[in-house]
């Protein structure tokens, strides 16, 4: 018998064709960020992943806007991946939580 285990690791399937159209500050942050998207993207929706592949925030986007504001003071310290999900496919973004 064998036993097979297939691992998808989020950070290897970043789109680098358009990362450049969001920017996280401050990066690394005690919590309180700012995602800044360019104009002509249409954000969906936004997700956050832990180290380990955890989704650990989701937000559907109602009304896209160019700056977006969160508070991720009750995560773990670490890195995180901030996904945007918009009208041109996916883009990933690392994230630092320090004190």
């Amino acid at each position: 018998c064998e036993d097979s285990t297939s691992v998808t690791v989020l950070w290897n399937t970043v789109y680098e064709e358009y990362t450049s159209e969001f920017s996280i500050f401050p990066n690394p942050s005690s919590g309180l960020i700012q995602v800044r998207t360019d104009h002509d993207l249409e954000i969906n929706s936004i997700e956050i992943f832990d180290g380990v592949g955890r989704k650990v925030f989701t937000q559907t986007v109602t009304n896209p806007q160019a700056i977006y504001e969160f508070n991720l003071r009750n995560l773990e310290f670490g890195c995180y991946s901030i996904v945007m999900n918009s009208n041109k496919g996916k883009a990933v973004k690392k994230l630092l939580l320090a004190k």
